[in-house]
């Protein structure tokens, strides 16, 4: 049977891969709003509370069982938005524009 919902309940992470791979399964995702999991997810990907909140990651787990989520829509932002060549291509214009353009020979 597929999960109607993957619970990431951390104080702390960096990018969770279980959040990445739920998505690319198109499960939705309730998980508390720590370091890099914000950066990851949207409104129609995930629900998010604050660490350290029992009773919001309670509402926001039965939210989620009641929501109608569309996992086509979720498994298109994950190919789309974290796919190892976005995530390079976006690191990659971070750094240009930090660093900027890369003189040849270097």
């Amino acid at each position: 049977a597929k999960s109607k919902a993957m619970v990431l309940s951390s104080h702390s992470e960096g990018t969770p891969n279980v959040v990445m791979e739920s998505l690319a399964c198109g499960v939705p995702v309730v998980s508390t709003a720590v370091d890099g999991v914000p950066d990851i997810v949207n409104e129609q990907t995930a629900i998010l509370v604050p660490p350290n909140s029992p009773e919001a990651l309670g509402e926001a787990l039965a939210e989620a069982l009641e929501r109608e989520w569309d996992p086509d829509l979720i498994r298109q932002f994950a190919q789309e938005r974290l796919d190892i060549a976005t995530q390079v291509g976006m690191i990659d214009r971070l750094y240009r524009e930090i660093v900027g353009p890369r003189e040849e020979g270097i």
